[in-house]
């Protein structure tokens, strides 16, 4: 923990201070002047380093530990109460300062209170009536409402603001640093994963139905938690109360470095949130990193759909998906007979071989299994193998490689992708996706999926914690190297080298 202590002297917090000074108001009536909102963030980062999840035993920490109160950077070695950081998180939910009016509602005092009453059921037939009865049909809508809002600003909402400062405190830097790779290349990985919530799915009863021999009633119940949703956890295959994380991360280096989050009900599945993510994300370069550009989008299985590579081709953006082989068609746009790969199939029952791709022409080229590229006199030539072909007998003799099977990118992008499946670029893209599997580890360390808290916004905001020490562990590593420090003395040293330098 001593090593790490020292990200917090090469974190730029303070190039966000503007973005967080607007969610306070411009004039002081109260005693005492709020606390500067980077030494907040700072104290949340060091709060996440020492281990701790749950803020009431971190206030509880830092009154016995007078240096972690100096490191934090508050004045007088006095911390704040746990309403104080509290009231942080709940300033940039609501966003830029607006005086109170009891006309509008904060979304921070929608959140006020122990209980709230909710009809789940009633809240899922309201999700099913915005979409149609298909997931490829909730794909598509999600993806046309997504091109059509490609001109338009991000949103003001709390997750837009979360990911600027997770912008301009550590992806721009690392970007400086090199530690994203090339920008004009960049290779993004997406995924999702489960965030169970401390409140309970059940919510308590507030009716009589029970006293009156009704088992099983339809009314409404109280819940802790006024945002989270049921939903099903593929990985332990049992069904929870909480939300989704999603998570898009540029692997560079052995190093995972998450650029862009979201979080959303449980309900919501990792395809619906990946177009979002995409789009946001897109906007979000345009106006920090106008430089960098996304290349390659790389996803499981379970982002392959028709929708989805719409997108991509409307962000021009590669995608690196695997097939989703439970719905792969026999026969493609072209009557292009597919095999249980998505790969075409020769009338012998076996599959095409791969020869190249023209980008030019935007198409993917397969040649006749049974003839192969070998050598006659010291010189490259295609040769006939008729043991390879079941049928014994070639289909074009006459032919060099035929025959060729020509199919376009555009016609079907889903069976034929821009960077064939079977390729070994294919395969070295793809193990960049484990880049969201180990942010999310991290997550897990941190006991963020073990029901720690009964609101989206804190998870939200602890995430983008982690991901912030993630970038400062980085930096850390290539600058320290692996130097072990004991004593909280030679930490102090160390960081007023980077203080000076």
């Amino acid at each position: 923990m001593k090593d790490s202590l020292l990200l917090l002297s090469l974190l730029e917090l303070e190039h966000a201070h503007a973005k967080m000074i607007v969610c306070y108001a411009p004039r002081h009536s109260g005693a005492q002047k709020p606390y500067n909102p980077v030494v907040m963030l700072r104290s949340f980062l060091l709060m996440a380093l020492c281990g701790f999840s749950s803020i009431n035993k971190w206030q509880a920490h830092l009154r016995g530990h007078p240096e972690l109160v100096i490191l934090a950077g508050f004045p007088k070695e006095k911390p704040p109460s746990v309403g104080t950081f509290y009231a942080f998180m709940n300033r940039l939910l609501n966003g830029t300062y607006k005086k109170k009016c009891s006309h509008v509602i904060r979304p921070s005092e929608r959140l006020k209170g122990k209980r709230f009453l909710r009809h789940l059921k009633g809240e899922k037939a309201l999700r099913k009536e915005q979409f149609t009865d298909a997931s490829e049909g909730k794909v598509k809508l999600t993806v046309d409402k997504a091109i059509a809002s490609l001109k338009n600003h991000l949103p003001d909402d709390f997750i837009t603001k979360i990911n600027e400062l997770l912008m301009l405190c550590v992806v721009i830097p690392s970007a400086e640093r090199g530690f994203l790779g090339n920008l004009n290349e960049l290779v993004v990985a997406g995924d999702g994963s489960v965030l169970p919530s401390h409140a309970t799915g059940r919510g308590h009863s507030r009716c009589y139905c029970h006293e009156e021999g009704i088992q099983k009633c339809n009314c409404a119940r109280y819940y802790a938690d006024p945002s989270a949703t049921w939903g099903w956890d593929s990985y332990h295959e049992k069904y929870y109360f909480g939300y989704r994380l999603h998570a898009m991360c540029i692997n560079e280096d052995g190093r995972d470095l998450p650029v862009h989050l979201m979080l959303d009900g449980a309900h919501n599945h990792d395809s619906i949130m990946g177009v979002h993510a995409l789009v946001r994300l897109q906007k979000q370069l345009r106006k920090y990193l106008p430089y960098a550009k996304m290349k390659y989008g790389v996803f499981d299985a379970g982002y392959d759909s028709n929708a989805f590579y719409s997108l991509f081709k409307k962000l021009d953006v590669t995608a690196i998906i695997p097939l989703n082989r439970r719905n792969i068609p026999r026969t493609d746009a072209n009557q292009v007979e597919r095999n249980e790969k998505g790969i075409p199939i020769c009338p012998g029952g076996i599959e095409y071989k791969l020869h190249g791709t023209n980008k030019r022409r935007r198409k993917v080229v397969y040649h006749c299994p049974a003839k192969y590229l070998g050598r006659v006199n010291g010189k490259q030539q295609y040769k006939v193998g008729l043991s390879r072909c079941p049928l014994g007998v070639l289909c074009e003799p006459d032919s060099v490689m035929g025959p060729l099977i020509n199919l376009h990118f555009d016609n079907s992008p889903r069976l034929n992708p821009e960077v064939p499946r079977e390729t070994k670029l294919f395969k070295k893209l793809y193990k960049q996706r484990t880049s969201c599997e180990r942010f999310f580890s991290r997550i897990e360390r941190q006991d963020l999926k073990r029901g720690t808290y009964r609101r989206n916004h804190i998870f939200l905001f602890r995430s983008m914690c982690e991901a912030m020490i993630a970038h400062g562990l980085a930096w850390v590593k290539k600058r320290f190297g692996h130097e072990k420090l004991k004593t909280l003395e030679e930490v102090f040293d160390r960081m007023l080298e980077c203080v000076e330098l």
